[in-house]
C-alpha cells in the first residue's frame, strides 16, 4: 500500500532529519569519517576537506539529509518503490 509506505517513510525521515540524529552525526564526526573512508563513498579529496573544515562537513551532511528527505517525500518515487516491492513479493510467492 503506497499510502502506508509513505507514512512509514515520513516517520523514518523525521527520525533521521530530526535535530538529534543530525547532532549525533556531528558529534561522531570521526566515526562518520572513518566509515566514509572505509566504504569509499566519498573521494579522498572530499574526505580531506571534511577533516580539514568542520563547517564544510556539517554543510555537506545537512545537504545529504535534506536530499534524502526530498527523495522520501516524492509520492511518485514511493509509488514506484511500493510497486517494485509488490512485484518482488509476487515473484517470490
Amino acid at each position: 500500500d503506497p499510502e502506508q509506505m509513505q507514512k512509514q517513510m515520513d516517520e523514518a525521515m523525521k527520525l533521521m532529519t530530526g535535530g538529534n540524529m543530525m547532532e549525533s552525526v556531528l558529534e561522531k564526526k570521526d566515526e562518520v569519517l572513518a566509515n566514509l573512508e572505509k566504504t569509499g563513498l566519498v573521494s579522498a579529496d572530499e574526505l580531506a576537506k571534511y577533516k580539514a573544515d568542520p563547517a564544510y562537513f556539517e554543510e555537506q551532511m545537512r545537504g545529504a539529509f535534506d536530499q534524502m528527505e526530498g527523495l522520501f517525500s516524492d509520492p511518485e518515487l514511493i509509488n514506484t518503490a511500493a510497486e517494485s516491492m509488490s512485484g518482488m513479493k509476487d515473484m517470490l510467492s
